[in-house]
């Protein structure tokens, strides 16, 4: 019987630490959910005019995110990895131009700020910082909370 014993070990230590992460997702999407505006952007190192961000609007309610825009809805549904330095987010379109494709970011939540860097396009890697560069097919938006 004792043979038996690590790797019954091995698979409990498994499970917990997948319980811990499936713990701090959940925690993490609480933290995340609310309407929120846009007070910065930049694409490929280019900062967005305000006018232009003044129409984007966002509710995340649970792994769902959907953003109003002039134009119409953006749907995902989102994936996300809080134990992960930067914490990672996926993205998976339902709705709008990006229907059916996916896209990868990184994101931090302070306070009633959501910074994003995210993939312009479902076949670039994900970027390690919170920055954009010409040609680099990255947005970085900042977003702020709505107070309840």
């Amino acid at each position: 019987m004792k043979p038996l014993l690590f790797p019954a070990l091995v698979v409990g230590l498994l499970f917990a630490a997948d319980d811990a992460k499936n713990d701090a997702v959940k925690k993490e999407l609480r933290r995340l959910e609310g309407n929120y505006t846009i007070a910065s952007a930049e694409a490929n190192g280019t900062q967005v005019q305000q006018q232009v961000l003044e129409q984007f609007k966002l509710k995340i309610d649970g792994a769902k995110w959907s953003v109003s825009t002039n134009q119409g809805k953006i749907e995902a549904t989102i994936e996300i990895d809080p134990t992960k330095t930067p914490k990672t987010i996926d993205f998976t379109y339902t709705e709008g131009q990006q229907k059916g494709q996916s896209t990868r970011g990184i994101y931090s939540l302070e306070r009633d700020e959501l910074k994003l860097c995210r993939t312009a396009a479902a076949d670039k890697e994900r970027p390690t910082e919170f920055s954009t560069q010409p040609e680099s097919g990255f947005l970085l938006v900042v977003w702020k909370k709505a107070k309840p």
